[in-house]
């Protein structure tokens, strides 16, 4: 791949302050060229007394009239405003939807709608993560709580466990101390003598911890754990130890991201007989004191401030699962956790501005009096949400008053008292996520500070103002102050009308109070974390028959025992949130249910608790009451945690909530309540997960430097060189921003010490490993025209991408001409240098001077002269022009010496308006800031610009990456603008670009479909145009589609279709017997729906057998219940001979997100993770493809397919007379990113072999079965036949689909030996894998031999493998080591699977390998002797076993393998042997059937 991408050489500056930039010595057209990189270019009276009296009368009676007219409207008036209540939660007109919401029954479940626990971010994080302004938050907390793998009992199994041997260690549970189920009893064995008495080490002894590990995850079986801190010794027990860990309820359905954290005491004990530790007890939730305290929190401060280590060392799960010294201390996994966790210490301290210049620097927002203070909290949180919101929109600090006014609803003295904010929200999560400041703190800093340095406040009453109207106010503060009418002092006025469109109330950051999420988790702890909940509503709505008239007699104990009759269990924990003062009321339910109410807790809010020590604290001394409206959070928690929750008005009573008059509530009504189906809380769900999931085209970026470079990190966040203004960088708002983004992908503090820290702890390869993967780019486009210190070839970033490709740099290449030292200065002219740079055809007077003068400068030089650089851009663009390449141009800021004035695109037009290069491509780089309007103009009007926006992002701000975007948009079409990320130096540099690209994107096009602009379909289809397919078109890419490593194939013109020009799209699976098959969608279809939903599949098409379409007796699987065939778009694949269609894989899900247990993909990467989590190893697969052509003949009436020739082992004639087929095969498998390492006729009548590459055995899986697919489809098209059935001539050769397989640890192969280990070539974990493997063969086979077909090419002297043995380079045996070509004759690299065939699912049947493989090097089994000779040699004498000769004995064979039922899974497995058995019976039934199969395979 050539592309041009000039871009000068240059430095990476700062963005705030910005840097001062040096006059551009040149002058003139363009400050300075580059990238092919050129220039960087960004009213009768009366008498009578009678008649005076009464006219008197009149005006008196007049004057009383209208006042009382002006009485009543004031009446009215004041009856309006104290009636009315903000717009939402209730009457807002345009969110009925989040109405809904926030007061929906599962929102409530106690007390009235008004007094309802408003659910905040931590709630519905996952149900409508993308809804807000920035659900970055959100959305990353969600896929956090996906991605964090949990510690399973078999991750700390003891050392005789994992070789088979009964347990060493056993756990006595005492039911009178509630510690646990029923004990295990311990092995009988020879009573040993030991002091029974001797103190435990709790500390240092692994099995111990093991043993704590294991009776707290088999003790508390309804929780997930992912860490479990060092135990620690409890002084004055020595038989105690006590233990933390942090967990998440295993059923946790709320879309909760929180994670709780547990101590406990463990009381030990020894077995007199075995000496064997015992834990005798576990104590009550959060007794183990010792373990309570963590650093992660809150740690004294040490020396120069740095945090002192933490009492409890919590560990990542996989590493803690090795068991080995350094596992506690160790961090391989890199998996990424919510920042809070309930339990742990709660940092309630008030944010502080450090000096006067940080804050005279700030930007404040802050909103004074209003009709928000003493309502309810609903009304008070919709208020609060407004501004932060508009504080987030205007990039100002919120100052806020930590006052909260509680209503007198929830106050035991009936009236209105004010509470701290931070006893009911999470302030921690808030001043972490969110700039906010303490009104009383701002106040102090702005009475010292405002008038010293002038700093002014704008001031506003009138709510009709807008954010949009305040976004230019330069002053320091805004201050919007509320008057005292109702309702127009209402904060949530302000985002109404026009503003609501703009402003996103930030949920995400609003989250419950983790003290109050404490007492939740002590509540669900008591219950062992296991039970069920009902919300019961009584009170007024019960005794009011009129409104509803069923609920009194619904709600009573016999008709609650009624209908939990056949939902809940007889004796379960059953939580009861009810507002029924009298709780003897549900007495009869105790007889069957172990019943619990919130005051059954009471200790744990009372005098003597932590939370009433802790609240007090923060009261200043004051007790705090656990009030209603606490009452009610930790009531709703509580029930929503149940594992089955019943709902007074959806469950228990045909009476509405909103007082229907007895109506039952039908189905759309109870789904109106449902979270996940809140359209406003989704509405841009689908688009915020297209530009999360895009696998990006990176079309500029640099190379990486090596560990050791002098280039310093920091330059990772500026573009200064110079010290001093470097310095300054970590004063930036880029920089602090991409800290935490940093941080949070590595784990670990967000300060630039620890992040460099970890930086070298973990290494180049790994941290590239990191940012790569989460960067999702498909390929990288380096311009390698900048120097750094021990940078990086471009062959090496190929480890990190897909495709990587390179920009020349025009300037760069020109200079290292002229620097060359074989020639002199004296030697130059403009025609010697052109001839070796380009050759031109242009006028070179002006050039020659610029030459002539740039000569007599010192070397080496850096081209400054403007008349040469005009020169050879102008040439570089004819050569763009002939070639077909795009040109790229630096434009707007970057380099410290550009003259920014001259880096406005506009200075382009003469260049634009010259037909020479009308048809040129020219990309105009960094979004052209801060003239991105006018690169936006210039694209909209000039057909060969393009815009990229790499650099803007991410070293501008939020707003300005944001602003930047939007311009660009503003006239320039979607077709025409890319992403990049400029990335350099440090792999960090991409990972951010990456990252706030997709976020900046999300929030211009969701914007966009808020205005109208676009549709959200539109702008899904915008974000593929600007991260992959406008690139993919432009620089002629032949990569992924889809995600990184994903297949594809573009045009041999290098201009890849539209997905308009497909018109179907084949869904492909491969059932238990091996055959493809294929349900074919329509594109439109299917990149509208089924891409995302599925396409069902009955249960049955994972039973069928190759001679019938119905499932096989004996596998379970019937039509009755389905699957959903999930598309998995990393394996899309435009058909390189059917170009207006496509082919994906597809995953097997029960339901979207849950791979169904018969899924073979599912089931091949289960194994594989087994095996990396156990051993740190993967496989790779490299398959053989042997087939057969045939041709067509026609002899009377009868159809014949007769072999393509007769030609023997490697012809050349049989090679010549399927050249065309095998040419076509080739290209297309080469289209599709298969690798083809060899092909040759074979020795059978047509018989080839195609063999391809090793790669990753999930891959290789998946490479196979569209290899396939393109053989047979190429072949068809030819008119041929192609077959891959093991024996299609009883008479003639059979065919294989032999397996190269080897085992790597980094990038490094592990299955070959060394000086350590050499067994016969083998590594130690190389021989424990094969020697597994050979054990397990007769069972494999009824994987990879799985048809009764197959076993008549598994004969003696035909090299298939018919005897059970193993030999270096022994063809004959069915375990080949091998030594290819390159390797030392002493080694071996990988091992062959010669009983492998087409006929096989190649997921299972790799699966049933690593499986095998699993086992040895579980139990560290070796190998016999290897077989030096034919293997039939030693049959007469029995030396060797022969492998089964039929499929029965292979099925046999695996009915009796405990292994491939434990890892394989015992229901597929039961499904496999059921399709065998069916297939032996009807092929013995009726063997002429086998003569149709090679149509089938």
């Amino acid at each position: 791949m050539n592309s041009f991408g000039l871009s000068p050489p240059r430095s990476h500056s700062p963005t705030l302050p910005p840097s001062p930039r040096r006059p551009d010595p040149g002058g003139g057209m363009l400050g300075r060229a580059g990238a092919l990189s050129a220039a960087r270019w960004r009213g009768g009276a009366g008498t009578g007394t009678g008649i005076g009296i009464d006219l008197r009368a009149a005006l008196r009676s007049g004057g009383n009239l209208l006042f009382a007219l002006f009485v009543a409207a004031v009446l009215a008036f004041t009856l309006l405003a104290a009636v009315h209540s903000p717009d939402d939660p209730l009457l807002h007109p345009s969110s009925h939807q989040l109405t809904a919401f926030l007061t929906s029954a599962t929102s409530n479940s106690t007390f009235l709608a008004d007094d309802s626990v408003l659910r905040t971010g931590e709630d519905f994080a996952a149900a409508i993560g993308a809804n807000s302004s920035d659900a970055a938050a959100a959305a990353e907390a969600t896929v956090v709580a996906e991605a964090v793998p949990f510690i399973k009992l078999e991750d700390v199994a003891t050392k005789e466990e994992s070789s088979g041997a009964e347990r060493a260690v056993t756990v006595d549970t005492d039911a009178s101390s509630d510690a646990g189920a029923a004990a295990e009893e311990n092995p009988i064995v020879e009573a040993v003598s030991c002091d029974t008495e001797a103190p435990v080490d709790c500390t240092g002894d692994k099995d111990l911890f093991n043993l704590l590990m294991r009776t707290a995850i088999e003790k508390f079986s309804d929780l997930h754990f992912y860490r479990f801190g060092r135990p620690v010794a409890v002084p004055g027990s020595p038989m105690e130890c006590d233990l933390a860990w942090r967990f998440r309820p295993a059923e946790d359905t709320n879309g909760r991201t929180t994670y709780y954290k547990d101590y406990r005491r463990f009381t030990l004990t020894r077995d007199v007989n075995t000496c064997n530790l015992v834990v005798g007890n576990v104590g009550e939730y959060h007794s183990g004191t010792g373990a309570k305290r963590s650093g992660r929190r809150k740690g004294k401060k040490g020396k120069k401030g740095k945090r002192e280590a933490p009492v409890t060392d919590f560990v990542p799960a996989k590493t803690q699962m090795r068991l080995d010294e350094n596992a506690a201390n160790a961090d391989t996994t890199a998996a990424s956790e919510p920042e809070l966790v309930v339990g742990e210490a709660v940092n309630d301290n008030l944010p502080v501005v450090e000096s006067e210049s940080e804050f005279s620097r700030g930007k404040y927002l802050i909103y004074m009096g209003g009709g928000e203070r003493c309502k309810n909290m609903n009304h008070y949180v919709w208020g609060f949400l407004c501004a932060l919101g508009e504080a987030q929109y205007l990039n100002r600090t919120l100052v806020m008053d930590l006052n909260v006014c509680l209503n007198s609803r929830y106050t035991s003295s009936g009236k209105d008292e004010e509470r701290d904010f931070r006893l009911y929200f999470d302030f921690e999560h808030l001043k972490q996520s969110a700039s906010v400041i303490d009104q009383s703190q701002f106040w102090t800093d702005w009475g010292k500070w405002h008038k010293k340095d002038r700093l002014k406040n704008h001031y506003t009453e009138d709510i009709k103002v807008t954010p949009m109207q305040l976004r230019d106010v330069k002053d320091t503060l805004i201050m919007r102050k509320f008057g005292n009418v109702e309702p127009d002092n209402f904060w949530s006025r302000v985002c109404e009308g026009e503003t609501e469109a703009v402003i996103k109330r930030p949920w995400y950051l609003l989250w419950k109070s983790r003290r109050l999420m404490e007492i939740v988790s002590a509540i669900s702890s008591r219950m062992d974390w296991d039970f069920d909940s009902v919300h019961v509503v009584r009170g007024e709505k019960a005794q009011n028959k009129q409104l509803w008239p069923n609920l009194d007699r619904d709600t009573s104990p016999d008709s609650l025992l009624t209908t939990l009759n056949d939902k809940v269990g007889a004796g379960r924990h059953l939580y009861i949130a009810t507002n029924e003062p009298d709780k003897s009321f549900f007495d009869p339910m105790k007889g069957k249910y172990r019943t619990h109410f919130l005051d059954d807790f009471k200790d744990l809010w009372d005098e003597n608790s932590e939370w009433y020590t802790e609240t007090k604290e923060l009261s200043n001394g004051n007790a705090v009451e656990f009030d209603g409206y606490m009452r009610v959070a930790v009531d709703t928690e509580v029930f929503l945690g149940g594992k089955r929750k019943l709902e007074t008005f959806s469950d228990l009573t045909r009476d509405c909530k909103n007082a229907s008059g007895g109506e039952a509530a039908t189905d759309d009504d109870r789904r109106s309540r449902s979270p996940a189906e809140m359209e406003m809380e989704s509405k841009y769900a689908a688009l915020r997960r297209a530009a999360e999931e895009a696998a990006a085209v990176d079309a500029h970026a640099h190379n990486l430097v090596a560990d050791g470079s002098a280039f310093p990190f920091l330059r990772c966040f500026s573009e200064a060189d110079a010290a001093d203004a470097l310095a300054l960088a970590p004063h930036t708002l880029s920089f602090k921003r991409s800290l935490r983004d940093i941080a949070a992908l590595y784990n670990c503090e967000a300060s630039l010490e620890k992040v460099e820290e970890f930086r070298r702890a973990e290494g180049l390869s790994s941290i590239s490993s990191k940012c790569f993967k989460a960067a999702n780019l498909s390929a990288i486009l380096i311009d390698d025209g900048i120097d750094f210190d021990k940078m990086l070839e471009l062959e090496a970033h190929k480890a990190f991408a897909p495709t990587v490709g390179r920009i020349l740099r025009i300037e760069k290449l020109a200079e290292t001409i002229i620097n060359d030292e074989s020639f002199s200065a004296s030697s130059w002219t403009l025609d010697s240098f052109t001839e070796i740079f380009i050759d031109p055809n242009i006028s070179k007077t002006d050039a020659e001077d610029g030459l002539r003068k740039e000569l007599s400068g010192q070397r080496p030089l850096r081209i400054t002269n403007k008349n040469l650089i005009d020169y050879l851009f102008t040439c570089s663009l004819e050569i763009a022009v002939s070639y077909h390449l795009p040109m790229q141009i630096h434009t707007g800021f970057g380099d410290k010496d550009l003259d920014l004035r001259k880096c406005n695109p506009l200075h382009l037009r003469a260049v634009l308006e010259d037909t020479r290069f009308s048809k040129c491509q020219i990309v105009l780089l960094h979004a052209s800031y801060p003239f991105s309007k006018e690169a936006s103009y210039l694209a909209s009007v000039y057909s060969q610009v393009y815009l990229d926006f790499g650099l803007a992002i991410p070293k501008l701000s939020v707003q300005g990456m944001t602003s930047s975007i939007k311009e660009l948009l503003e006239l320039a079409p979607i077709k025409k603008v890319m992403f990049s990320t400029d990335g350099y130096a440090f792999p960090e540099t991409y990972y951010l670009g990456a990252r706030r690209a997709r976020d900046v994107v999300y929030r211009v096009l969701s914007a966009a479909c808020e205005d109208g602009d676009l549709s959200i379909q539109e702008a899904i289809e915008a974000v593929e145009d600007i991260f992959r397919r406008n690139a993919l078109y432009l620089y002629k890419l032949n990569v992924a589609n889809g995600s990184v490593g994903q297949i594809t194939a573009i045009a041999d013109n290098g201009i890849p279709l539209s997905e308009q020009d497909v018109l179907f799209v084949r869904v492909v699976w491969i059932d238990t017997s091996g055959q493809h098959r294929c349900r074919v969608v329509p594109a439109g279809r299917f990149y509208e729906i089924a891409r995302k939903k599925g396409i069902g599949l009955t249960f049955a098409s994972m039973g069928m057998t190759s001679f019938t379409d119905g499932p096989a007796d004996g596998t379970n699987l019937t039509g009755v219940g389905e699957i959903r065939l999930m598309p998995d778009m990393s394996t899309l694949l435009r058909l390189p001979w059917s170009r207006r269609e496509e082919m994906v894989m597809a995953e097997m899900h029960i339901r979207p997100g849950e791979a169904w247990e018969y899924c073979p993909r599912n089931t091949l990467r289960k194994v594989t993770k087994v095996l990396l989590d156990e051993f740190n190893v993967t496989m790779m697969a490299g398959f053989e493809n042997e087939f057969f052509l045939r041709k067509k003949v026609v002899s009377g009436e009868k159809e014949l397919w007769v072999p393509f020739d007769n030609t023997p082992y490697c012809s050349t004639t049989a090679f010549d007379g399927a050249s065309s087929v095998l040419q076509e095969v080739y290209t297309s498998l080469k289209a599709a990113e298969i690798v083809v390492e060899q092909l040759h006729a074979e020795a059978g009548k047509g018989q080839f072999e195609i063999a391809l590459k090793y790669v990753l055995c999930t891959l290789a899986a998946d490479k196979l079965i569209y290899a396939r697919e393109i053989i047979k489809s190429v072949a068809r098209k030819h008119g041929l036949l192609a077959t891959f059935l093991p024996k299609p001539d009883l008479n003639d050769i059979g065919s294989g689909s032999h397996v190269h397989l080897s085992l790597w640890e980094n990038d490094q192969n592990v299955f070959m030996g060394s000086s350590e280990y050499n067994y016969y070539g083998m590594s130690r974990i190389g021989e424990s894998f094969l020697a597994g493997v050979y054990l397990h063969l007769p069972s494999i086979l009824a994987f990879t031999a799985p048809h009764p077909n197959s076993y008549n090419r598994i004969q003696p002297n035909t090299w298939s493998g018919a005897y059970q043995c193993w030999g270096k380079e022994n063809r004959e045996a069915p375990l080949r080591t091998a030594c290819p070509p390159g390797i030392p004759l002493d080694l071996v690299s990988n091992f062959e699977i010669k009983s492998f065939d087409a006929c096989a699912n190649p997921h299972l049947g790799l699966a049933a390998i690593v499986a095998a493989g699993i086992d040895g090097l579980r139990r560290s089994l070796t190998l016999p002797e290897p077989t030096e000779s034919n293997p039939a040699d030693y049959a007469s004498n029995s030396k060797l076993k022969r492998m089964p000769k039929d499929l029965m004995e292979s099925v046999e064979a695996l009915a009796a393998d405990k292994i491939m039922h434990e890892l394989i899974g015992d229901k597929l497995v039961t499904a496999v042997i059921a399709v065998r058995k069916a297939e032996i019976d009807h092929y013995e039934k009726n063997p002429a059937a086998f003569a149709d199969l090679i149509h089938r395979y």
